[in-house]
Protein backbone atom coordinates (compact mmCIF):
# COMPACT_ATOMS: atom_id res chain seq x y z
CA UNK A 1 0.00 0.00 0.00
CA UNK A 2 1.36 3.51 -1.10
CA UNK A 3 0.79 6.40 1.86
CA UNK A 4 2.04 9.76 1.07
CA UNK A 5 2.37 11.62 4.37
CA UNK A 6 1.65 15.70 3.70
CA UNK A 7 1.83 17.04 6.91
CA UNK A 8 -0.16 15.43 9.81
CA UNK A 9 -2.07 13.90 6.50
CA UNK A 10 -2.04 10.55 5.27
CA UNK A 11 -3.51 9.87 1.66
CA UNK A 12 -3.96 6.83 0.85
CA UNK A 13 -3.71 6.56 -2.77
CA UNK A 14 -4.05 2.56 -3.40
CA UNK A 15 -7.89 2.07 -5.72
CA UNK A 16 -7.40 -1.93 -5.74
CA UNK A 17 -5.68 -4.51 -4.25
CA UNK A 18 -5.29 -7.98 -5.69
CA UNK A 19 -5.00 -11.39 -3.71
CA UNK A 20 -3.45 -14.86 -4.59
CA UNK A 21 -5.21 -17.44 -2.83
CA UNK A 22 -3.41 -20.22 -2.54
CA UNK A 23 -0.52 -20.54 0.13
CA UNK A 24 -0.74 -16.49 0.44
CA UNK A 25 -4.46 -16.30 1.64
CA UNK A 26 -4.86 -19.59 2.26
CA UNK A 27 -2.15 -21.40 3.92
CA UNK A 28 -1.04 -24.83 2.49
CA UNK A 29 -3.27 -27.64 3.87
CA UNK A 30 -5.96 -25.54 4.50
CA UNK A 31 -9.25 -25.78 3.58
CA UNK A 32 -11.41 -22.13 4.92
CA UNK A 33 -10.01 -18.45 5.22
CA UNK A 34 -9.18 -17.43 8.68
CA UNK A 35 -11.70 -14.54 10.28
CA UNK A 36 -8.95 -12.50 10.08
CA UNK A 37 -8.85 -12.54 6.22
CA UNK A 38 -12.34 -11.65 5.74
CA UNK A 39 -11.91 -8.52 8.59
CA UNK A 40 -9.16 -7.46 6.57
CA UNK A 41 -11.33 -7.53 3.11
CA UNK A 42 -14.51 -6.03 4.51
CA UNK A 43 -11.46 -3.05 6.06
CA UNK A 44 -10.52 -2.65 2.54
CA UNK A 45 -14.02 -2.29 0.86
CA UNK A 46 -15.18 0.10 3.37
CA UNK A 47 -12.04 2.26 2.65
CA UNK A 48 -13.43 2.22 -0.96
CA UNK A 49 -10.87 -0.34 -2.49
CA UNK A 50 -11.48 -2.31 -4.66
CA UNK A 51 -10.29 -6.43 -3.91
CA UNK A 52 -9.78 -9.24 -6.16
CA UNK A 53 -8.38 -12.09 -5.78
CA UNK A 54 -6.81 -14.53 -8.72
CA UNK A 55 -6.38 -18.15 -8.05
CA UNK A 56 -6.48 -21.30 -9.94
CA UNK A 57 -9.14 -22.81 -8.50
CA UNK A 58 -12.82 -23.39 -9.17
CA UNK A 59 -15.51 -20.23 -9.20
CA UNK A 60 -17.82 -22.48 -7.01
CA UNK A 61 -14.44 -22.92 -4.61
CA UNK A 62 -13.62 -19.37 -4.74
CA UNK A 63 -17.39 -18.30 -3.92
CA UNK A 64 -17.35 -21.48 -0.54
CA UNK A 65 -13.86 -19.62 0.52
CA UNK A 66 -15.15 -15.77 0.11
CA UNK A 67 -18.99 -16.25 0.91
CA UNK A 68 -19.52 -13.46 2.99
CA UNK A 69 -17.71 -10.98 0.50
CA UNK A 70 -18.31 -12.83 -2.62
CA UNK A 71 -20.60 -10.13 -3.83
CA UNK A 72 -18.11 -6.82 -3.22
CA UNK A 73 -15.34 -8.72 -4.88
CA UNK A 74 -13.73 -9.21 -8.21
CA UNK A 75 -12.72 -13.00 -8.71
CA UNK A 76 -10.71 -14.04 -11.53
CA UNK A 77 -10.33 -17.52 -11.41
CA UNK A 78 -9.08 -20.64 -13.74
CA UNK A 79 -5.88 -19.15 -13.94
CA UNK A 80 -7.17 -16.26 -16.03
CA UNK A 81 -10.05 -17.84 -18.05
CA UNK A 82 -13.14 -15.81 -16.06
CA UNK A 83 -13.89 -13.23 -14.38
CA UNK A 84 -16.86 -12.48 -12.50
CA UNK A 85 -17.90 -9.07 -10.02
CA UNK A 86 -21.23 -8.72 -8.79
CA UNK A 87 -22.44 -12.02 -9.99
CA UNK A 88 -21.66 -10.66 -14.21
CA UNK A 89 -19.01 -12.15 -15.77
CA UNK A 90 -16.79 -9.19 -17.00
CA UNK A 91 -13.85 -11.74 -18.48
CA UNK A 92 -14.79 -14.60 -20.35
CA UNK A 93 -11.85 -17.47 -22.07
CA UNK A 94 -13.97 -20.81 -22.09
CA UNK A 95 -12.87 -23.19 -23.95
CA UNK A 96 -14.63 -24.11 -27.52
CA UNK A 97 -16.79 -27.36 -26.69
CA UNK A 98 -15.93 -28.93 -29.86
CA UNK A 99 -12.09 -28.59 -29.34
CA UNK A 100 -12.74 -29.70 -25.83
CA UNK A 101 -14.80 -32.89 -26.96
CA UNK A 102 -12.17 -33.54 -29.16
CA UNK A 103 -9.74 -34.02 -26.38
CA UNK A 104 -12.08 -35.79 -24.04
CA UNK A 105 -13.19 -38.57 -26.79
CA UNK A 106 -9.22 -38.58 -27.00
CA UNK A 107 -9.01 -40.06 -23.41
CA UNK A 108 -12.32 -41.29 -21.99
CA UNK A 109 -12.33 -44.38 -22.89
CA UNK A 110 -8.78 -44.96 -21.19
CA UNK A 111 -7.94 -46.81 -18.70
CA UNK A 112 -5.34 -45.15 -17.10
CA UNK A 113 -6.97 -41.89 -17.00
CA UNK A 114 -9.70 -40.07 -15.47
CA UNK A 115 -10.87 -36.25 -16.51
CA UNK A 116 -12.53 -33.49 -14.90
CA UNK A 117 -14.57 -30.48 -16.78
CA UNK A 118 -14.50 -27.14 -14.92
CA UNK A 119 -17.29 -24.97 -15.61
CA UNK A 120 -18.49 -21.72 -14.22
CA UNK A 121 -20.42 -23.65 -11.79
CA UNK A 122 -19.43 -26.94 -11.05
CA UNK A 123 -16.46 -29.15 -11.86
CA UNK A 124 -17.87 -32.31 -13.45
CA UNK A 125 -16.90 -35.78 -13.61
CA UNK A 126 -18.72 -39.31 -15.11
CA UNK A 127 -20.89 -40.68 -13.13
CA UNK A 128 -18.70 -43.71 -12.70
CA UNK A 129 -15.93 -41.60 -10.60
CA UNK A 130 -16.45 -43.10 -7.40
CA UNK A 131 -15.05 -41.51 -4.12
CA UNK A 132 -11.64 -42.99 -4.76
CA UNK A 133 -10.93 -41.85 -8.02
CA UNK A 134 -8.45 -39.25 -8.39
CA UNK A 135 -10.69 -36.13 -9.74
CA UNK A 136 -12.47 -36.57 -6.48
CA UNK A 137 -9.74 -37.70 -3.98
CA UNK A 138 -8.05 -34.39 -4.95
CA UNK A 139 -10.96 -31.95 -4.79
CA UNK A 140 -11.52 -33.69 -1.19
CA UNK A 141 -8.36 -32.71 -0.30
CA UNK A 142 -8.70 -28.97 -1.29
CA UNK A 143 -12.08 -28.88 0.49
CA UNK A 144 -14.26 -28.56 -2.62
CA UNK A 145 -16.49 -31.36 -2.69
CA UNK A 146 -19.63 -29.71 -1.05
CA UNK A 147 -20.97 -27.48 -3.15
CA UNK A 148 -18.50 -28.24 -7.24
CA UNK A 149 -18.96 -31.34 -7.92
CA UNK A 150 -21.47 -32.61 -10.15
CA UNK A 151 -21.27 -36.29 -11.60
CA UNK A 152 -23.02 -36.84 -15.11
CA UNK A 153 -23.70 -39.91 -17.71
CA UNK A 154 -21.82 -38.02 -20.30
CA UNK A 155 -19.63 -34.82 -20.51
CA UNK A 156 -21.10 -33.77 -24.01
CA UNK A 157 -24.06 -33.15 -22.49
CA UNK A 158 -23.04 -30.04 -20.08
CA UNK A 159 -24.66 -27.01 -21.02
CA UNK A 160 -21.69 -25.14 -18.49
CA UNK A 161 -18.92 -23.29 -20.27
CA UNK A 162 -15.49 -25.11 -19.84
CA UNK A 163 -13.17 -23.28 -18.50
CA UNK A 164 -10.30 -25.70 -17.68
CA UNK A 165 -9.91 -29.83 -18.61
CA UNK A 166 -7.93 -31.61 -16.01
CA UNK A 167 -6.63 -35.44 -17.14
CA UNK A 168 -5.47 -37.72 -13.57
CA UNK A 169 -4.16 -40.99 -13.27
CA UNK A 170 -6.35 -43.55 -11.68
CA UNK A 171 -3.68 -45.62 -10.47
CA UNK A 172 -1.94 -44.52 -7.90
CA UNK A 173 1.94 -44.39 -7.54
CA UNK A 174 2.12 -44.90 -11.33
CA UNK A 175 4.69 -43.36 -13.46
CA UNK A 176 3.07 -40.28 -15.06
CA UNK A 177 3.62 -39.68 -18.82
CA UNK A 178 1.69 -36.36 -19.55
CA UNK A 179 3.66 -36.05 -23.11
CA UNK A 180 0.43 -37.21 -25.33
CA UNK A 181 -1.46 -34.00 -24.13
CA UNK A 182 0.65 -31.76 -23.56
CA UNK A 183 2.54 -32.20 -27.28
CA UNK A 184 -0.65 -33.64 -29.30
CA UNK A 185 -2.13 -30.53 -28.15
CA UNK A 186 -0.39 -27.89 -27.34
CA UNK A 187 -1.19 -26.31 -30.64
CA UNK A 188 -5.00 -25.65 -29.10
CA UNK A 189 -4.93 -26.31 -25.51
CA UNK A 190 -2.33 -24.24 -22.59
CA UNK A 191 -0.70 -26.66 -20.38
CA UNK A 192 -1.13 -24.73 -17.21
CA UNK A 193 0.45 -27.43 -15.12
CA UNK A 194 1.71 -30.97 -14.29
CA UNK A 195 2.20 -32.49 -11.41
CA UNK A 196 2.25 -36.26 -9.94
CA UNK A 197 -1.07 -37.68 -10.09
CA UNK A 198 -2.05 -34.93 -12.69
Amino acid sequence: MLIIVLGEEARILVKMVCFDVDNTLLPRDAVRLSASVIEMIKYLLSKGILVTVASGRPFCDIVRLFSEVINDIIVICYDGSLAVYKNEVIVDFSIDKELAFSFIDSIKNSTEYDIAVYGTGSVYVTSDCDENCAPVVAMKKAGTMDNCVTRVDDLHNIKDLFFKLSVFYKKSNFVYDFEPFTDGWKDYLHNVYTKNGR
